[in-house]
């Protein structure tokens, strides 16, 4: 992780504990408790879209495409003055993240928001967001195709 660079060395004063658990398949997985972070963080509020909403804009679509940001939140820099607040110890060291991870408590509200401001004049009419999926919709083939465009060009220049 540290040569991808999905972590960083840290010099910082937090530091939430690790443990190893036990995956399905057998294999170790690194987990990092971030209960203490998650308390002592203020809540976004930000709300996820209602479901209504999001399946009446469905209503005359024959034609869709979904989209996945495969772990999404790990698109999202954090604040570089809060990475210090992702640390966590190894062994050989203390590190952070400079991306955001799902296990924050506000992970989920602020991909969400990120995505909708991104998409803003899109979503509900030509797409529909939930968290890092995109459903994309159209009532023909040439509608759905340039509303996929139109959701991709508008991803591309958000960044």
């Amino acid at each position: 992780m540290l040569r991808d660079e999905a972590i960083k060395s840290s010099k910082s004063p937090w530091v939430s504990p690790i443990a190893l658990a036990k995956k399905n398949d057998g294999r170790l997985q690194l987990c990092i408790d971030y209960r203490k972070l998650n308390a002592a963080t203020k809540i976004n509020a930000f709300l996820l879209s209602h479901i209504n909403v999001s399946l009446g804009s469905l209503h005359g679509s024959q034609w869709f495409s979904t989209l996945d940001f495969n772990s999404g939140c790990w698109q999202v820099e954090v604040a570089e003055t809060d990475r210090g607040t992702t640390a966590f110890i190894l062994s050989n060291g203390l590190y952070e993240f400079p991306t955001m991870l799902f296990e924050f408590c506000n992970a989920a509200a602020t991909f969400q928001h990120l995505m909708q401001t991104a998409l803003i004049s899109l979503f509900p009419k030509h797409c529909i967001i939930h968290l890092d999926d995109i459903l994309v919709f159209g009532g023909d083939s040439q509608e759905h195709d340039t509303n996929l465009k139109l959701v991709l060009d508008r991803l591309r220049d958000a960044g």
